[in-house]
């Protein structure tokens, strides 16, 4: 920990002193004490962060930085759609009648943004193989998911190019958000409980092969 004072840092002055005698030392010592009412503070340490659970409650983490970071300091962090309240990024239904682009794929939340409906898959997705065709996502549904058994070839670049081929964009994190946790906050978007007949989840589909006996 480094003491920073209002007009030197006395380390810097210790260091100048040393190999002068203890009569020197003694001296550096009075220095110091007499400047600490002039403003000399600790340094605060910075701690770095891999989750949200290594930061304070009010703050998350930016994974990108390694630091804790507030959500938002107004209402422009969070986007349309959105407000700050004490650095959390609020949802609010704006409401009016907003016409989706795929209709059969999408839906309109609250008047807000437009969000697909099913998992992303590919073109040419059935109900018994993922397909081949990477040129664009679509929202389907009884096909297979856009499933790649190697995860690091679905990573930002990929995902951001996939929704771009067919004219949309990745969700912000305040979107996915209130869409996963729905107008009351809830821990899924249809209510309270995990259902594994709403969704396509690890419940609906099961890559079994090679281990036919699963």
């Amino acid at each position: 920990m480094t003491l920073r004072c209002s007009s030197l840092t006395i380390y810097l002055l210790v260091d100048s002193l040393q190999g002068k005698g203890a009569s020197a030392v003694l001296l550096s010592a009075a220095l110091a004490l007499a400047l600490l009412p002039l403003g000399c503070e600790a340094s605060p340490v910075e701690h770095g962060c891999a989750s949200d659970q290594d930061c304070p409650p009010d703050q998350q983490c930016n994974t990108g930085t390694g630091r804790c970071e507030y959500e938002c300091e107004d209402a422009e962090d969070c986007g349309i759609g959105f407000a700050c309240e004490e650095h959390r990024c609020v949802f609010e239904c704006l409401g009016g009648d907003l016409q989706c682009p795929d209709p059969d794929g999408m839906v309109a939340i609250c008047g807000t943004f437009c969000v697909d409906i099913y998992e992303a898959s590919r073109p040419d997705a059935t109900g018994e193989n993922g397909g081949t065709d990477e040129t664009m996502a679509t929202s389907r549904v009884g096909v297979i998911p856009w499933f790649t058994g190697n995860p690091t070839l679905m990573n930002q670049t990929a995902a951001e190019a996939a929704c771009q081929g067919a004219g949309k964009r990745l969700c912000t994190v305040q979107e996915w958000r209130a869409v996963c946790r729905g107008p009351d906050d809830q821990a899924y978007s249809y209510g309270a409980q995990y259902d594994p007949t709403i969704c396509n989840s690890i419940d609906t589909y099961c890559h079994c092969s090679p281990y036919p006996g699963c």
